[in-house]
């Protein structure tokens, strides 16, 4: 048995003739010979790696592939493939490929038995990427390869990716000329890498004002109306936050919606990261509602008739009011003022009430200063002295300013009054005294306001329906007392009213009043007897005639009488 070893070198389809000869002693000979084709085969491995892993998105990333011949045969046109993924951008290669820079092919020629060849491969992960991305690399030969399973590999990386987000609010959402308002601006490392440095830059709206000594955590390091510069809140590491808040005011004058930009840049080894957000604020005048209402009336025949009015006046701004006046308009023709709560500082009854600032002390303020929200309700009474058709009081506001010395605006409210009457303050109605059948009616009034006259009316029985008229007075004003002597046509008892009549002949029936006049006035009738002289037959028996006692029927003007009635007898007197 021969065993050779054929060179790695041959050729593939090189024919092997082998020939053998024996020859013995004797010098017999024999030979053979046998030809055996050549057959070559080279077992090609590709082995990849990458190198960072996991890789910044932004950053490099080189590969390397070691390609090896295992053998037994010479590896002749060694050829080596790889493809890049689309989460990557080639940088370069050693050796230089052939051809790329995608799909990347080296020529690498014939390859020993048990040589190794070592390619790199840098390329940077797009900062777009997102998720694991793979490389796949193939070898191949002339040569036969008979475990083709090693011939290829793949090489699968994960990106860390970088996360930065910026919210930015501000409160209150509306705000005042000169009122400090904070603007929050937070940002967070949402990605998977740290942020150094970390800059915040923060333009302002023209004529906002940064308040300086307001920054949390620092003032900015630049601060070049309308930049603001935070020149490095870093490092950041991933999950982590910071917080950056500061107070800022508008100049006097301006009014709108204004929109305020924050921009962050955070560094990481894969370039900056940016991102912004803004936010809105409105700066507007001071506001305040007023709301004025009738709440209430009397109508009755009780003087005086009194009107009572609520104004509410509501801060519906955002900034305090500080100084508040008011005054209230009315027609003192048909009102006069009675009182206030609070009460005003000018009461003059002219037809204007004015408060000078309804945040100063009482009586005249409520002691203190009118909060966003809040209200002031002002109680307003009159009472009426001419009869009311139709009148308007009218409640404003003027010159209202808030405690940043800004002007609010003047808000009224008017309210319409209709048909409310004047009354009579009837002090007394009743009878001053009986003679004969003269009965005297007085009476007194404390107040007069649009009164024309007095009807006085008389009858015989407590119904004003049977009642006619006796007299007219006319009216002196108020404070003023009356009298009037009224003859009746005969005794007996007898009913009173008093009518007041105004300028427009409307009237108010007062009473009635009762008196007995004549002898029904009398509780007892007294009946004494009688002596008669002259004709004996029509003398009278000598006894007395009893007097006869009954009761009045009237209850008024009762005659006083002694407690027991004399009675009176008759004597004859002495004959002589």
């Amino acid at each position: 048995t021969l065993v050779v070893r054929v060179d790695s070198a041959v050729p593939s389809g090189t024919l092997i003739y082998n020939a053998v000869a024996i020859t013995d002693t004797s010098g017999l000979t024999d030979t053979d010979e046998i030809t055996t084709p050549v057959e070559t085969r080279a077992d090609l491995a590709v082995a990849k790696a990458d190198d960072p892993d996991p890789a910044i998105v932004g950053t490099l990333l080189t590969y390397t592939l070691v390609v090896t011949n295992n053998g037994p045969s010479v590896a002749w046109n060694v050829v080596v493939t790889d493809t890049l993924p689309p989460e990557v951008a080639f940088v370069s290669a050693t050796p230089t490929p052939d051809s790329g820079p995608n799909p990347l092919v080296w020529n690498l020629g014939n390859l020993a038995v048990g040589e190794t060849r070592r390619l790199t491969v840098t390329v940077r992960v797009l900062v777009t990427t997102t998720d694991v991305f793979t490389n796949a690399v193939v070898v191949g030969s002339d040569t036969p390869d008979d475990n083709p399973d090693n011939n290829q590999d793949e090489e699968p990386t994960t990106p860390l990716v970088p996360g930065l987000e910026l919210t930015k609010d501000v409160a209150p959402g509306e705000a005042v000329r000169n009122m400090p308002f904070t603007y929050t601006i937070r940002i967070t490392n949402t990605g998977q890498v740290t942020f150094d440095p970390l800059v915040l830059t923060d333009t302002l709206p023209a004529d906002f004002h940064y308040v300086v000594g307001s920054g949390n955590p620092a003032d900015p390091d630049l601060i070049a109306e309308p930049t603001l510069v935070w020149a490095n809140l870093g490092p950041l590491a991933p999950g982590q936050s910071i917080t950056v808040t500061f107070a800022v005011t508008a100049t006097p004058g301006i009014t709108g919606t204004y929109w305020n930009v924050a921009l962050v840049g955070g560094e990481y080894p894969g370039g900056v990261l940016t991102d912004t957000d803004d936010a809105p604020i409105v700066i507007a005048d001071p506001r305040i509602a007023l709301d004025k209402h009738l709440a209430g009336f009397d109508t009755d025949e009780l003087a005086p008739n009194y009107v009572t009015f609520t104004i509410a006046i509501t801060n519906i701004g955002v900034s305090t009011i500080d100084v508040l006046p008011l005054v209230d308009q009315y027609d003192p023709y048909y009102l006069s003022f009675v009182t206030a709560e609070p009460y005003p500082n000018e009461d003059a009854d002219d037809g204007l009430l004015t408060w000078y600032d309804l945040t100063g002390p009482a009586p005249y303020g409520f002691g203190q200063n009118l909060d966003p929200g809040d209200s002031f309700l002002i109680t307003v009474v009159f009472r009426v002295v001419h009869d009311i058709t139709t009148t308007v009081n009218t409640a404003i506001v003027t010159a209202p300013i808030d405690v940043y010395n800004n002007p609010a605006n003047e808000p009224s409210d008017a309210e319409t009054i209709v048909n409310v009457p004047t009354v009579i303050e009837l002090l007394y109605f009743r009878i001053g005294g009986v003679n004969g059948r003269e009965v005297r009616l007085e009476w007194a009034t404390a107040i007069e306001i649009d009164t024309f006259g007095f009807w006085l009316y008389r009858a015989p029985v407590a119904d004003f329906a049977q009642a006619t008229p006796v007299a007219f007075v006319e009216a002196r004003g108020s404070g003023a007392t009356y009298a009037y002597t009224d003859v009746v046509p005969e005794d007996g008892l007898w009913w009173y009213w008093l009518k007041e009549i105004d300028t427009r002949m409307n009237g108010t029936i007062y009473g009635p009043q009762s008196i007995s006049v004549g002898a029904a006035s009398l509780r007892y009738r007294i009946y004494l007897p009688l002596i008669m002289r002259g004709n004996p037959e029509h003398s009278q028996p000598r006894s007395s005639r009893v007097i006869a006692i009954r009761p009045a029927l009237e209850d008024s003007m009762q005659v006083a009488l002694p407690a027991r009635p004399r009675i009176h007898r008759y004597r004859r007197p002495p004959q002589r």
